[in-house]
């Protein structure tokens, strides 16, 4: 009986962990990352970010900016929303994901690098992600512009990785 409660308790906080793990980023919205004791995959919820073989320049805009805002982050609290599933078929975890308290899934939407998207139920953050999109939508920013072309991509990845590199040089370890 016990064992049922301490089950439903672990289902509905949110996994805090370490910003110092080793995380590997595979796309703007799937990374790995050890939580409780292994290695799983995280889907970002709610979101898509365009394929890296799409040849789409956001794609590389977009696991760069993940992954930088992860690999440079104190905290990473990984929350599972009660109205998804906890696995998608890939069998990796369905995750809302803050970082230092900010919901990545929420940068990515307002600077055009994802969309909202895999819509199966009435998510928590859905709205608050919708209102993201169409103001990124006006604003015509990342995948709702049309016409960026791959030199922009090259200058704006090697700018990003300047400062995440400073950054990264500046910061004591402890």
């Amino acid at each position: 009986m016990k064992i049922k409660y301490i089950l439903l308790l672990l289902l509905i906080l949110p996994i805090w962990v370490k910003a110092d793990t080793n995380i590997k980023c595979i796309d703007g919205d799937t990374f790995k990352m050890e939580v409780n004791g292994q290695i799983e995959s995280i889907r970002l919820l709610a979101v898509d970010t365009p394929e890296l073989n799409s040849k789409d320049p956001i794609a590389v805009i977009a696991k760069e900016y993940t992954c930088t805002y992860l690999l440079s982050a104190k905290n990473i609290e990984l929350k599972k929303d009660n109205n998804s599933d906890n696995r998608d078929r890939y069998n990796r975890l369905l995750r809302w994901v803050f970082v230092d308290g900010e919901l990545l899934q929420s940068l990515l939407i307002k600077k055009g690098y994802a969309m909202v998207a895999y819509l199966y139920d009435d998510y928590q953050y859905t709205n608050h992600l919708l209102l993201l999109e169409k103001q990124a939508q006006i604003k015509k920013l990342g995948v709702w512009k049309k016409d960026i072309k791959n030199d922009d991509v090259y200058l704006i990845i090697t700018i990003v990785s300047i400062i995440f590199y400073l950054f990264i040089k500046t910061v004591k370890k402890y």
